[in-house]
């Protein structure tokens, strides 16, 4: 049985989060008032292309999660700055991890008030990794019948920093690890799993035979990062019930 399509299992209801900074003068009425400007989103030594699907998934998640904030669009901002400078200061920040006082002002003028805050994003790490397991119950949903299952399974890192454009400093610095996984049907078997890729960790028990051959396709990164940028756009202040 081929593996279900898009389909991911993500790693609870909130990523694992670790705050790195989170400035007092960060409240729901200055975020309201304000409102946020995304950046971007980028990924550590990778070309270009990887980047409209993340970009899109923060901006979709922040319509879901927070539609009392008004959001700017990655597009908008390209704009305002024009693609040569939009470029220049994304790959500093891929390259960097951070966006410096300068850079801060350039999109400030070039938003004109638009936005006091600005997201950026950055996966700082992407691995995946593949094992062999028992099938549990909750996966007969997602395969139908099996006696086993293949998972290829995905995680990275994500850092996630939200900046102030009229203070030019940093109000939100958090970092979060997300993980999604695709599984595949098999049966049991004493065949050995493969060996082994570089940078690929492959589980040794139990063994199966795929009902076919090979493990399912890996998530898309998009997929991984959602449970991150969800975890970081409801931890933005809220208004007190």
């Amino acid at each position: 049985m081929a593996a279900l399509a898009g389909c991911a299992a993500l790693a609870g209801c909130a990523a694992e989060a670790k705050i790195l900074r989170e400035d007092a003068t960060l409240t729901n009425r200055a975020l309201r008032e304000g409102g946020i400007a995304v950046l971007g989103v980028v990924k550590v030594e990778e070309i270009d292309t990887v980047r409209p699907p993340l970009i899109a998934k923060l901006e979709i998640v922040f319509a879901e999660e927070r539609p009392d904030i008004h959001v700017i669009g990655a597009q908008r901002v390209r704009e305002a700055l024009g693609k040569a400078s939009y470029r220049r200061i994304l790959l500093g920040y891929e390259y960097h991890g951070v966006i410096d006082t300068a850079s801060l002002r350039e999109i400030a003028d070039s938003l004109r008030g638009a936005a006091r805050y600005v997201v950026v994003a950055r996966v700082d790490s992407d691995r995946l990794r593949r094992s062999t397991r028992d099938a549990k119950d909750a996966d007969t949903s997602r395969v139908g019948w099996a006696t086993a299952v293949l998972v290829t399974g995905r995680n990275a890192r994500v850092a996630v920093r939200l900046y102030d454009l009229d203070q030019r400093t940093v109000c939100l610095d958090a970092q979060y690890a997300g993980t999604a996984e695709n599984l595949k049907a098999g049966v049991a078997s004493s065949v050995r799993p493969p060996e082994p890729q570089a940078g690929v960790t492959v589980g040794t028990a139990p063994q199966i035979v795929p009902q076919e051959e090979g493990y399912p396709d890996p998530p898309e990164l998009a997929e991984v990062v959602e449970t991150p940028f969800r975890t970081f756009a409801r931890s933005l202040p809220k208004n007190a019930p």
